[in-house]
């Protein structure tokens, strides 16, 4: 079964790929969408997810693998700018050594090199246990800043989520670690992670450094996971620059390769 993809903006044009959190869908991109409506946006929802709920999730790589597929049957014969938050950032990584050929720039936002912590990796678990409860639902929209207007599209898409493949993206985030072969992707590639992440987030900036040739590394001050959707301004401001090579928004914090 093919991922389901929205498309929006100019078709012909450069295009864009957003891939969204774990949890959610593509849907969590319409309105950063509308900031690039000369590009060709192209949202997916990732296997286990929204209109893709019913493809099963395999593992990182194998969904790299899917979403490159996606790129050559809709955008056949361009590179994309790739866009990946959390999960999706997850998946960036690994698309990166799956078809580097497909990637023009690439961001990676909330995503770690090694293992999560333990309190990490127990919410995650208590979300698959109770991923068909709206109460669980109706929690998470409120810990995540989700606009009021947008709670019930939030759960009605939350409700929708595989517990099975679920499941599996949690044990992959236990064993976390940089793809195999990422030393060799040679894509422009930006990682920003929250100032207030867990500390394995944190560092993980300077280990993706480390492993990627043509990369830079930076902090979102006082930052939380979701601080791109918390601050929509900021993050906007960050893909608005880094696909066109322009200078990034000052209050970014550098980081350094050797920094973890």
């Amino acid at each position: 079964m093919t991922l389901y993809a929205q498309e929006t903006g100019t078709a012909g044009a450069q295009p864009i790929l957003f891939l969204h959190p774990g949890l959610v869908s593509g849907w969590m991109w319409q309105e950063p969408a509308k900031e690039f409506a000369d590009h060709h946006c192209l949202m997916p929802d990732l296997p286990g997810h929204g209109n893709s709920n019913q493809v099963e999730w395999i593992s990182f790589q194998d969904t790299a693998c899917q979403i490159a597929e996606v790129l050559k049957e809709r955008v056949p014969g361009k590179r994309a700018h790739v866009i990946g938050y959390s999960l999706g950032a997850y998946v960036t990584a690994h698309l990166l050594t799956a078809a580097p050929e497909l990637v023009d720039h690439a961001i990676i936002c909330g995503a770690a090199a090694r293992p999560l912590p333990g309190s990490a990796l127990i919410m995650n678990r208590l979300i698959v246990r109770f991923i068909k409860s709206k109460f669980l639902w109706n929690g998470l929209a409120r810990m995540w800043g989700i606009p009021t207007e947008e709670h019930a599209a939030f759960i009605r898409i939350g409700l929708s989520v595989s517990q099975t493949s679920y499941g599996r993206i949690n044990d992959e985030l236990a064993n976390a670690q940089l793809p195999a072969g990422l030393g060799s992707a040679n894509s422009p590639t930006l990682i920003v992670n929250g100032q207030k992440e867990p500390q394995v987030v944190v560092q993980s900036v300077g280990d993706f450094l480390a492993a990627l040739p043509n990369a830079k590394g930076y902090l979102a001050p006082q930052g939380d996971h979701y601080w791109g959707f918390r601050n929509p301004e900021l993050f906007v401001g960050i893909v608005q620059a880094w696909i066109k090579d322009n200078p990034l928004p000052q209050e970014l914090i550098p980081v350094a390769a050797q920094s973890h």
